[in-house]
Protein backbone atom coordinates (compact mmCIF):
# COMPACT_ATOMS: atom_id res chain seq x y z
CA UNK A 1 0.00 0.00 0.00
CA UNK A 2 1.41 3.80 -1.00
CA UNK A 3 1.90 5.95 1.24
CA UNK A 4 -0.34 8.51 -0.21
CA UNK A 5 -3.71 7.54 -2.21
CA UNK A 6 -5.37 9.32 -5.09
CA UNK A 7 -8.38 11.45 -4.55
CA UNK A 8 -10.46 9.07 -6.54
CA UNK A 9 -9.50 6.05 -4.64
CA UNK A 10 -10.13 8.01 -1.62
CA UNK A 11 -13.99 8.94 -3.04
CA UNK A 12 -14.45 5.40 -3.76
CA UNK A 13 -13.76 4.43 -0.85
CA UNK A 14 -15.71 6.66 0.59
CA UNK A 15 -19.08 5.59 -1.50
CA UNK A 16 -18.79 1.90 -0.46
CA UNK A 17 -18.25 2.56 3.14
CA UNK A 18 -22.24 4.66 2.83
CA UNK A 19 -23.42 1.93 1.03
CA UNK A 20 -22.39 -1.01 2.57
CA UNK A 21 -22.09 0.41 6.58
CA UNK A 22 -24.82 -0.25 9.01
CA UNK A 23 -27.26 3.05 9.51
CA UNK A 24 -26.40 3.32 13.81
CA UNK A 25 -28.01 6.19 16.07
CA UNK A 26 -27.37 7.01 19.71
CA UNK A 27 -30.43 5.58 20.33
CA UNK A 28 -29.94 2.08 18.69
CA UNK A 29 -27.22 1.97 22.41
CA UNK A 30 -29.55 3.05 24.67
CA UNK A 31 -31.31 -0.24 24.59
CA UNK A 32 -30.16 -3.53 25.65
CA UNK A 33 -32.04 -5.87 24.20
CA UNK A 34 -31.12 -6.88 21.98
CA UNK A 35 -27.47 -6.33 22.63
CA UNK A 36 -26.17 -7.12 19.41
CA UNK A 37 -27.71 -4.16 17.17
CA UNK A 38 -25.79 -5.23 13.72
CA UNK A 39 -27.44 -8.41 11.62
CA UNK A 40 -25.11 -11.15 12.44
CA UNK A 41 -22.64 -9.11 14.46
CA UNK A 42 -20.33 -8.77 11.97
CA UNK A 43 -20.13 -5.10 11.07
CA UNK A 44 -20.55 -4.79 6.99
CA UNK A 45 -19.80 -8.34 7.17
CA UNK A 46 -16.33 -7.79 7.39
CA UNK A 47 -16.35 -10.12 10.24
CA UNK A 48 -18.02 -13.28 9.00
CA UNK A 49 -15.08 -15.28 9.02
CA UNK A 50 -15.17 -15.28 12.84
CA UNK A 51 -17.76 -17.78 14.00
CA UNK A 52 -20.79 -16.96 14.98
CA UNK A 53 -21.12 -18.23 18.72
CA UNK A 54 -18.61 -15.62 19.29
CA UNK A 55 -20.50 -12.72 17.93
CA UNK A 56 -23.85 -13.06 19.22
CA UNK A 57 -25.42 -14.61 22.07
CA UNK A 58 -25.34 -14.34 26.08
CA UNK A 59 -21.83 -13.52 27.63
CA UNK A 60 -20.34 -16.11 29.78
CA UNK A 61 -21.00 -15.82 33.82
CA UNK A 62 -16.84 -16.47 34.13
CA UNK A 63 -15.90 -13.38 31.61
CA UNK A 64 -18.36 -11.39 33.30
CA UNK A 65 -17.18 -12.00 36.78
CA UNK A 66 -13.66 -11.60 35.71
CA UNK A 67 -14.47 -8.18 34.04
CA UNK A 68 -16.24 -6.96 37.17
CA UNK A 69 -13.14 -8.21 39.46
CA UNK A 70 -10.76 -6.18 37.10
CA UNK A 71 -12.52 -3.12 37.21
CA UNK A 72 -13.16 -3.58 41.31
CA UNK A 73 -9.28 -4.62 41.62
CA UNK A 74 -8.59 -1.54 39.60
CA UNK A 75 -10.21 0.67 41.92
CA UNK A 76 -9.23 -0.54 45.14
CA UNK A 77 -5.66 -0.24 43.83
CA UNK A 78 -5.82 3.44 43.13
CA UNK A 79 -2.97 5.03 43.59
CA UNK A 80 -3.20 7.43 46.88
CA UNK A 81 -1.68 11.09 46.65
CA UNK A 82 1.89 10.06 47.41
CA UNK A 83 1.77 7.63 44.46
CA UNK A 84 0.53 10.92 42.08
CA UNK A 85 2.69 12.80 43.75
CA UNK A 86 5.60 11.01 42.78
CA UNK A 87 4.61 12.21 39.33
CA UNK A 88 3.27 15.95 40.14
CA UNK A 89 6.99 16.19 41.17
CA UNK A 90 8.13 16.94 37.59
CA UNK A 91 5.91 20.59 37.81
CA UNK A 92 6.70 21.78 41.18
CA UNK A 93 9.95 24.12 40.56
CA UNK A 94 10.78 23.07 44.18
CA UNK A 95 11.56 19.93 43.68
CA UNK A 96 14.51 19.13 41.16
CA UNK A 97 14.48 14.77 41.29
CA UNK A 98 12.50 11.91 40.89
CA UNK A 99 15.04 8.61 41.66
CA UNK A 100 18.24 9.98 39.87
CA UNK A 101 16.41 12.66 37.43
CA UNK A 102 16.50 15.96 37.76
CA UNK A 103 14.26 16.51 34.54
CA UNK A 104 12.43 14.40 32.86
CA UNK A 105 12.38 15.79 28.62
CA UNK A 106 15.47 16.64 26.90
CA UNK A 107 16.77 19.76 26.54
CA UNK A 108 15.82 21.88 23.71
CA UNK A 109 17.91 21.72 20.63
CA UNK A 110 19.98 18.15 21.57
CA UNK A 111 19.70 14.86 19.43
CA UNK A 112 17.02 13.89 21.67
CA UNK A 113 14.62 16.74 21.61
CA UNK A 114 14.89 17.05 17.65
CA UNK A 115 14.27 13.33 17.59
CA UNK A 116 10.42 14.09 19.14
CA UNK A 117 10.29 17.03 16.98
CA UNK A 118 11.04 14.93 13.65
CA UNK A 119 9.21 12.14 15.21
CA UNK A 120 6.13 13.88 16.06
CA UNK A 121 5.71 15.61 13.04
CA UNK A 122 6.22 12.23 10.68
CA UNK A 123 3.66 10.75 13.12
CA UNK A 124 1.21 13.57 12.96
CA UNK A 125 1.22 13.29 9.10
CA UNK A 126 0.57 9.85 9.31
CA UNK A 127 -1.95 9.72 11.14
CA UNK A 128 -3.81 13.03 9.19
CA UNK A 129 -3.12 10.89 5.77
CA UNK A 130 -4.37 7.83 7.21
CA UNK A 131 -7.54 9.28 8.21
CA UNK A 132 -8.09 11.39 5.45
CA UNK A 133 -7.57 9.36 2.33
CA UNK A 134 -6.06 5.45 2.87
CA UNK A 135 -8.55 4.08 5.77
CA UNK A 136 -11.12 6.77 7.18
CA UNK A 137 -11.91 7.20 10.53
CA UNK A 138 -12.00 3.29 11.01
CA UNK A 139 -8.46 2.50 12.58
CA UNK A 140 -9.08 5.40 15.69
CA UNK A 141 -11.58 2.69 17.41
CA UNK A 142 -8.72 -0.39 17.55
CA UNK A 143 -6.34 0.04 20.42
CA UNK A 144 -3.59 -0.65 17.86
CA UNK A 145 -3.93 3.64 16.69
CA UNK A 146 -5.26 4.74 20.00
CA UNK A 147 -1.87 3.27 21.33
CA UNK A 148 -0.40 5.33 18.53
CA UNK A 149 -2.24 8.29 18.67
CA UNK A 150 -0.60 8.87 22.62
CA UNK A 151 2.82 7.84 21.40
CA UNK A 152 2.07 10.89 18.83
CA UNK A 153 1.35 13.05 21.50
CA UNK A 154 3.74 12.02 23.86
CA UNK A 155 6.16 12.99 21.31
CA UNK A 156 4.59 16.20 20.93
CA UNK A 157 5.15 17.03 24.50
CA UNK A 158 8.81 16.04 24.99
CA UNK A 159 9.11 18.72 22.00
CA UNK A 160 7.05 21.77 24.01
CA UNK A 161 8.61 20.97 27.20
CA UNK A 162 11.39 22.91 27.13
CA UNK A 163 9.74 26.02 26.34
CA UNK A 164 6.97 25.46 29.34
CA UNK A 165 7.46 26.62 32.93
CA UNK A 166 8.40 23.71 35.15
CA UNK A 167 4.59 24.08 36.88
CA UNK A 168 2.52 23.92 33.00
CA UNK A 169 0.35 21.38 32.91
CA UNK A 170 1.87 19.25 30.10
CA UNK A 171 4.71 18.06 32.02
CA UNK A 172 2.29 16.01 34.82
CA UNK A 173 0.83 14.97 31.79
CA UNK A 174 3.66 13.74 29.89
CA UNK A 175 4.60 11.66 32.92
CA UNK A 176 1.11 10.42 33.22
CA UNK A 177 1.51 8.98 29.89
CA UNK A 178 4.63 7.99 30.10
CA UNK A 179 3.77 4.21 31.25
CA UNK A 180 0.66 3.84 29.29
CA UNK A 181 2.75 4.55 26.07
CA UNK A 182 5.71 2.70 26.55
CA UNK A 183 3.80 -0.54 28.26
CA UNK A 184 0.48 -0.70 25.66
CA UNK A 185 3.32 -0.13 22.42
CA UNK A 186 4.68 -3.46 24.07
CA UNK A 187 1.56 -5.30 24.10
CA UNK A 188 0.33 -3.69 20.27
CA UNK A 189 3.07 -5.26 19.19
CA UNK A 190 3.55 -8.53 20.83
CA UNK A 191 -0.02 -9.31 21.35
CA UNK A 192 -0.41 -8.77 17.26
CA UNK A 193 2.54 -10.41 15.87
CA UNK A 194 2.90 -13.00 17.78
CA UNK A 195 -1.06 -14.02 19.24
CA UNK A 196 -3.53 -12.40 17.38
CA UNK A 197 -2.05 -12.57 13.56
CA UNK A 198 -1.39 -16.42 13.45
CA UNK A 199 -4.44 -17.15 14.83
CA UNK A 200 -6.72 -15.50 12.66
CA UNK A 201 -4.52 -16.46 9.71
CA UNK A 202 -4.15 -20.24 10.69
CA UNK A 203 -7.61 -20.78 12.37
CA UNK A 204 -10.23 -17.72 11.13
CA UNK A 205 -8.67 -17.40 7.65
CA UNK A 206 -9.07 -20.73 5.46
CA UNK A 207 -9.27 -19.51 1.75
CA UNK A 208 -5.51 -19.56 0.25
CA UNK A 209 -5.97 -15.69 -1.66
CA UNK A 210 -7.53 -14.61 1.64
CA UNK A 211 -4.03 -15.47 3.77
CA UNK A 212 -2.22 -13.97 0.93
CA UNK A 213 -4.19 -10.47 1.22
CA UNK A 214 -3.99 -10.63 5.10
CA UNK A 215 -0.27 -11.28 4.79
CA UNK A 216 0.20 -8.60 2.51
CA UNK A 217 -2.16 -5.80 4.42
CA UNK A 218 0.11 -7.19 7.53
CA UNK A 219 3.35 -5.93 5.82
CA UNK A 220 1.96 -2.42 4.33
CA UNK A 221 3.41 0.47 5.22
CA UNK A 222 1.13 1.77 7.90
CA UNK A 223 0.25 -2.01 10.02
CA UNK A 224 4.35 -2.31 9.80
CA UNK A 225 4.73 1.53 11.54
CA UNK A 226 1.56 0.77 14.22
CA UNK A 227 2.85 -2.77 14.97
CA UNK A 228 6.44 -3.05 14.52
CA UNK A 229 8.28 0.11 14.91
CA UNK A 230 5.78 1.72 17.29
CA UNK A 231 7.89 -0.17 19.49
CA UNK A 232 11.16 1.32 18.46
CA UNK A 233 9.81 4.89 18.24
CA UNK A 234 8.20 4.07 22.35
CA UNK A 235 11.45 3.18 23.66
CA UNK A 236 13.26 6.35 21.74
CA UNK A 237 10.50 8.36 23.25
CA UNK A 238 10.74 7.08 27.11
CA UNK A 239 15.05 7.25 26.53
CA UNK A 240 15.23 10.52 25.69
CA UNK A 241 14.75 11.21 29.27
CA UNK A 242 14.89 8.03 30.89
CA UNK A 243 13.44 7.06 34.88
CA UNK A 244 12.28 4.23 36.13
CA UNK A 245 8.86 3.53 36.10
CA UNK A 246 6.80 3.70 39.53
CA UNK A 247 3.58 1.91 41.15
CA UNK A 248 1.45 4.79 39.02
CA UNK A 249 2.87 4.45 35.76
CA UNK A 250 1.50 0.24 35.98
CA UNK A 251 -1.92 1.70 37.53
CA UNK A 252 -1.79 3.92 34.51
CA UNK A 253 -1.33 1.23 32.14
CA UNK A 254 -4.18 -1.12 33.51
CA UNK A 255 -6.67 1.98 33.95
CA UNK A 256 -5.96 2.76 30.05
CA UNK A 257 -6.53 -1.20 29.19
CA UNK A 258 -9.81 -1.01 31.09
CA UNK A 259 -11.16 2.04 29.71
CA UNK A 260 -10.37 0.19 26.18
CA UNK A 261 -11.81 -2.77 26.77
CA UNK A 262 -15.31 -1.15 28.34
CA UNK A 263 -15.12 0.78 25.11
CA UNK A 264 -14.50 -2.46 23.09
CA UNK A 265 -17.15 -4.74 25.11
CA UNK A 266 -19.89 -2.06 25.12
CA UNK A 267 -19.49 -0.02 21.99
CA UNK A 268 -17.74 -2.31 19.29
CA UNK A 269 -19.07 -5.84 20.31
CA UNK A 270 -22.47 -4.58 19.60
CA UNK A 271 -21.87 -3.12 16.60
CA UNK A 272 -19.88 -6.58 15.39
CA UNK A 273 -16.36 -5.22 15.00
CA UNK A 274 -14.47 -7.99 16.29
CA UNK A 275 -11.02 -6.82 16.12
CA UNK A 276 -9.88 -9.32 18.76
CA UNK A 277 -11.88 -12.38 18.24
CA UNK A 278 -9.82 -13.84 21.35
CA UNK A 279 -10.94 -11.75 23.96
CA UNK A 280 -14.74 -12.60 23.14
CA UNK A 281 -16.90 -12.59 26.29
CA UNK A 282 -18.86 -15.84 24.81
CA UNK A 283 -16.54 -18.29 25.98
CA UNK A 284 -15.52 -19.63 29.35
CA UNK A 285 -12.11 -19.67 27.62
CA UNK A 286 -12.12 -16.10 27.56
CA UNK A 287 -10.31 -15.76 31.59
CA UNK A 288 -7.01 -17.08 30.04
CA UNK A 289 -6.74 -14.09 27.37
CA UNK A 290 -8.00 -11.92 29.53
CA UNK A 291 -5.52 -13.04 32.72
CA UNK A 292 -2.50 -13.50 29.97
CA UNK A 293 -2.60 -9.82 28.98
CA UNK A 294 -2.96 -8.74 32.81
CA UNK A 295 0.12 -10.86 33.12
CA UNK A 296 1.88 -9.46 30.26
CA UNK A 297 1.51 -5.95 31.27
CA UNK A 298 3.01 -6.87 34.58
CA UNK A 299 5.81 -8.47 32.56
CA UNK A 300 6.97 -5.47 30.55
CA UNK A 301 6.38 -2.94 33.20
CA UNK A 302 8.87 -5.40 35.81
CA UNK A 303 11.54 -6.01 32.34
CA UNK A 304 11.37 -2.24 31.64
CA UNK A 305 12.86 -1.39 35.34
CA UNK A 306 15.40 -4.56 35.46
CA UNK A 307 16.74 -4.38 31.74
CA UNK A 308 16.39 -0.93 30.63
CA UNK A 309 15.83 1.79 33.17
CA UNK A 310 18.08 -0.29 35.83
CA UNK A 311 20.37 2.70 36.03
CA UNK A 312 17.88 5.46 35.98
Amino acid sequence: MSFFVSKAARAARVQREKINSPELVLSDFLKINPWVIVEGGSYNGSFDFIPLKYRIGKWHPVAILTIIGAIAALFLSRPDGTDFGNLLQVSDPAIKEIGNNYQHFPPAFSYAWYYNVIAFIFMSAMNAESFYYSFGPFPLVTFTVQSWTLLTIRHGFIAIQPFLSRTHWVHFVSELLRGPVLISSLCVSMVWNFVLLPIIYYKFIKIKEQRRKFLKWNTSFHLVQWHILNVFYAFMNSLSAPRKLIYTDLWCMYAYALYYATFYFTVLDRIGVHLYPIFTPRTIYSIFPYMTLIGLIFSIYSACNSFIFSQS
